[in-house]
């Protein structure tokens, strides 16, 4: 059964899952109605009941950030594309991160770190 909360202007879901005896919840927000909460909750749930493990596959850093930027940022300066370009340089230096099971604190390290790897070898 999931449970539906509201955060801020958006909605989330949270629906109970077990692994290994061990609760191991699945959480999406970002909702804008509670409608949309719960239709895709019932999604996963769906889909657990079936055997299958939804969203939970590793996606590496560099593939999300670029598929991030295609989605969501469309209409930006050229300058803001050239920030955007160099920070994809630098994730794709995070080989091997997959964004599954990291925290947003892991994530951000990982792609400064990358960055200043891109930045020494300018030097």
């Amino acid at each position: 059964m999931a449970s539906i909360q509201k955060r801020g202007k958006t909605y989330q879901f949270t629906v109970s899952h077990m692994v290994n005896g061990k609760s191991k919840p699945i959480r999406k927000g970002g909702f804008r109605t509670k409608k949309e909460a719960q239709i895709a909750a019932a999604e996963i749930e769906s889909q657990l009941s079936k055997g299958l493990l939804p969203h939970l596959t590793p996606v590496p850093i560099d593939d999300y950030f670029d598929k991030w930027v295609r989605l969501y940022k469309t209409n930006i300066s050229v300058t803001t594309r050239k920030h955007y370009e160099y920070t994809y340089k630098g994730s794709k230096n995070t080989s091997g991160v997959n964004l599954y099971k990291r925290s947003p604190d892991m994530i951000i390290k990982c792609l400064l770190i990358s960055l200043v790897l891109v930045d020494l070898k300018k030097q």
